[in-house]
């Protein structure tokens, strides 16, 4: 991607940040910039080199982002063999912005992102979350102008799970981040998928069935999953 489109991508977010968002988003702009480091530093670099190294193959679909992505054998799932994985454990929206550029190379068709609890648990606010995520989205269209974007919400948590992580988004923030992901999902030109709500149990936490430890899915978690993504036809 050349300089001028990179630009371009950049301008198109900023003014809708500006002009479309609440002072919250623009406040969040104005703050000191929060720790961009993956949460494993060692895990990241070490898969990342591998994408790179890896020849470019001809893929219809992409799985982008951090734990939930990584985790999901999404090959295997789908029965599709050209599915293209780039999913890190531990990585967040600054980390996947950085290696976005090795995801583009595949052109995709169609590229699923789902990204951001590591940042919420980590104290990045969700209006910088938000920014970033944006920012994504306009950087891919302008990468792959081709590709639709499909932007998965964050899961629920539940803290009464055996082995919940003692470092955890918190619930409040995740449901204000996949809020403002639905409400503006038109403007900045993706779909967004609502997994959030049917993980929930009676309690409004993540139901024990689906997951391993509170936080992540296990396999009847990710065929919920996999549900809203063909319910919506995106699949």
């Amino acid at each position: 991607m050349n300089r001028v489109s990179l630009m371009k991508a950049s301008i198109y977010v900023q003014f809708l940040l500006l002009a479309g968002l609440t002072g919250s988003v623009r406040e969040a702009m104005s703050q000191a910039r929060p720790d961009t480091v993956p949460v494993q530093l060692q895990h990241y670099s070490s898969r990342l080199a591998a994408f790179r190294k890896a020849p470019v193959t001809v893929g219809k679909i992409m799985f982008l982002g951090d734990d939930v992505i990584e985790q999901g054998n999404w090959r295997r799932m789908l029965k599709d063999s050209t599915i293209v994985q780039r999913g890190i454990s531990g990585d967040n929206t600054f980390g996947v912005l950085h290696r976005l550029d090795e995801a583009a190379r595949f052109r995709p068709g169609k590229i699923i992102v789902q990204v951001g609890a590591n940042d919420l648990a980590r104290g990045v606010p969700v209006a910088r979350v938000l920014e970033n995520l944006f920012s994504l989205v306009g950087q891919a269209h302008a990468r792959v102008p081709n590709a639709s974007v499909v932007v998965i919400s964050l899961l629920p948590i539940n803290a009464t799970v055996k082995n919940f992580p003692t470092s955890h988004a918190r619930d409040e923030d995740i449901r204000e981040l996949n809020g403002q992901l639905k409400k503006y999902q038109e403007i900045i030109k993706y779909t967004f998928v609502d997994v959030y709500t049917p993980l929930l149990d009676q309690q409004n936490s993540l139901h024990t069935v689906y997951t391993t430890d509170g936080v992540h899915l296990n396999p009847m978690g990710y065929q919920v999953l996999l549900e809203q993504l063909k319910k919506q036809k995106l699949l």
